[in-house]
C-alpha cells in the first residue's frame, strides 16, 4: 500500500510530466504560428539567427544541466547541514550567476554586432532579445532551489508562460506593426522576464532572502559550477553545432536562397519535437520521483561527500 509520501511523489511527478508535455506542445504551436506569420524569408531568417543564442542558453541551463550540478549539492547541504547554509550557497550561486550572465550578455551583444554587420535587422533583434540570456541564467538558480525543496509546479510551468507570451505577441501585436519580427523579439524578452518573476513569490515563501551573507566564490558553489562543465560539454555540442550552422547559413545569403536559416530552424524543430515530447517529458518526472524524497536522494550516491559534512 502506498504511503502518504509516495502518493505525494507520484502526484508531483504527474504535475511535472503534464506541465512538461504542455510546454512542448505549446512550443511546437509557437513555432508553427511564427512560421505562419513570418514564413521563410529575410525577416524570419533575421529573427531565427538572432534567437539562436538566447535559445542556446535556455536549452543548456533550464533543460537539465542545472539538475546535474546545482541540485545535488544544494540538497546535500539542505539535508546534512541547515537551510541557512543551503540558502547561503544559493545566494552565492545567484550572485555569481548574475555576474556571469551580465558578462555573457555584453559579450554576445559585441559578438553579434561583429558577426552580423551586414544585417542591421539581425543585430537589432539580437540586442532586443539578449536580456533573455540574463533572465534564464538567474531563473535556473531559482528553479534549482525550488526543485530541491520539493516545489515543482512553478519551474515546470515557466516555459509555458514563455510560449504563451510569444504566441500572444505574434497573434495580437505583430499584425499591427510593419516589423513583426521586432514585436516577436520583444515577446521573447517579456516572456523571459515573466518566467523569472513567477518564481520569486514561491522562492520567498520557502524562506529564501535576497539580502544576506554572500560569498562570491563559495566553495560549494564553485564545486557545482565545476560539475556543470562536463555536463555542458556533453549536452551542448548539438546546440552549438546548430548555432554554428545558423551563423554559416546567415553569412552565405548570396550563395543560399533567402529562407535557408528558417528552413534549418523549422527542420530542427520538427526533429526535436517528438524527442522533447516523449523522451524529456517522460524522463523528467522519473528523475523527480527518484529525487523528491530528500532522505533518499539518488544523485548523492554518484558524487563524493562535501568536505566538512
Amino acid at each position: 500500500m502506498l504511503q502518504q509520501s509516495d502518493k505525494k511523489m507520484i502526484k508531483d511527478a504527474g504535475i511535472v510530466g503534464t506541465l512538461t508535455v504542455s510546454s512542448r506542445i505549446l512550443g511546437f504551436v509557437r513555432d508553427s504560428i511564427i512560421a505562419m506569420f513570418l514564413g521563410a524569408g529575410i525577416y524570419s531568417d533575421a529573427f531565427f539567427t538572432a534567437f539562436r543564442i538566447p535559445d542556446l542558453f535556455r536549452k543548456l541551463f533550464s533543460d537539465g544541466v542545472l539538475s546535474i550540478s546545482f541540485i545535488p549539492i544544494f540538497t546535500q547541504i539542505l539535508t546534512r547541514k541547515s537551510r541557512k547554509d543551503a540558502f547561503d550557497m544559493a545566494r552565492s550561486a545567484l550572485f555569481l550567476t548574475a555576474i556571469v550572465g551580465v558578462i555573457a550578455l555584453l559579450f554576445f551583444i559585441i559578438l553579434t554586432n561583429f558577426l552580423f554587420i551586414e544585417s542591421d535587422l539581425t543585430i537589432k533583434l539580437s540586442n532586443i532579445m539578449m536580456p533573455y540570456v540574463l533572465s534564464i541564467c538567474i531563473m535556473s538558480i531559482f528553479m534549482g532551489v525550488l526543485n530541491s525543496m520539493g516545489h515543482f509546479g512553478a519551474p515546470a510551468a515557466a516555459p509555458i508562460l514563455l510560449n504563451l507570451t510569444i504566441i500572444f505577441s505574434v497573434t495580437l501585436f505583430s499584425p499591427l506593426s510593419d516589423q513583426p519580427a521586432v514585436i516577436i523579439a520583444w515577446g521573447v524578452t517579456a516572456g523571459g522576464i515573466l518566467q523569472l518573476a513567477v518564481q520569486i513569490p514561491f522562492i520567498l515563501k520557502k524562506g529564501f532572502k535576497f539580502r544576506g551573507q554572500i560569498t562570491l566564490f563559495h566553495p560549494d558553489t564553485m564545486r557545482a559550477f565545476k560539475m556543470m562543465l562536463p555536463a555542458l560539454a556533453g549536452t551542448g555540442h548539438y546546440q552549438i553545432n546548430m548555432l554554428v550552422a545558423t551563423i554559416m547559413a546567415s553569412s552565405m545569403t548570396s550563395t543560399f536562397a533567402q529562407g535557408s536559416v528558417s528552413y534549418l530552424y523549422y527542420a530542427d524543430r520538427l526533429v526535436q519535437f517528438p524527442l522533447g515530447l516523449f523522451t524529456f517529458s517522460v524522463s523528467t518526472p522519473m528523475f523527480f520521483i527518484r529525487t523528491m524524497d530528500n532522505t533518499k536522494f539518488a544523485l548523492i550516491e554518484i558524487i563524493p561527500p562535501i568536505n566538512g559534512i
